[in-house]
C-alpha cells in the first residue's frame, strides 16, 4: 500500500540499493529499496521495474545493525526477520535510522520529499 501527500503524489522517504537475503534459499540479492511514507519498505529487482515485494514496518520490532555480515542489518517483522547489506556503514546507519523513524512515526518533515 502507498500513500500520498494532499497532491495525491508517492512519498518517498528514503531510496537506493541494498542487498536483501532471500527468505527461502538464503541468498543475497542487489534491490532498489524505497521506503515511504507510511511504514513500508518496497523493494525492487531494478530501479523503476517490478515490484518484488514490501516490508510493512508498523508494529515491527528491532531494527538494528548486526556482525551477519559487513554493513549489515535486520528488520524483525512478524512473519520473518528480513536482512540487508549497505554498501557502507554511514549508509547501513542512514537505512536503519530512517526506517526506525518510519517505523515509530518520527519522520522530521523535512527529509520527505514527493516524487511523480
Amino acid at each position: 500500500m502507498q500513500s500520498s501527500s494532499s497532491s495525491g503524489e508517492e512519498v518517498i522517504v528514503k531510496q537506493g540499493w541494498l542487498e536483501k537475503e532471500g527468505g527461502g534459499y538464503k541468498s543475497w540479492k542487489k534491490r532498489w529499496m524505497v521506503l515511504s511514507h507510511p511504514q513500508t519498505l518496497t523493494y525492487y529487482e531494478k530501479k523503476g521495474g517490478k515490484v518484488k515485494g514490501s516490508v510493512s514496518l508498523k508494529g515491527c520490532g528491532p531494527i538494528q545493525d548486526t556482525n551477519k555480515k559487513k554493513h549489515c542489518f535486520y528488520v524483525v517483522t512478524e512473519k520473518r526477520t528480513y536482512y540487508f547489506i549497505a554498501d557502507s556503514a554511514e549508509s547501513a546507519k542512514s537505512w536503519v535510522q530512517a526506517l526506525t523513524a518510519s517505523r515509530d512515526g518520527t519522520l522530521p518533515e523535512l527529509k520527505t520529499k514527493a516524487v511523480r
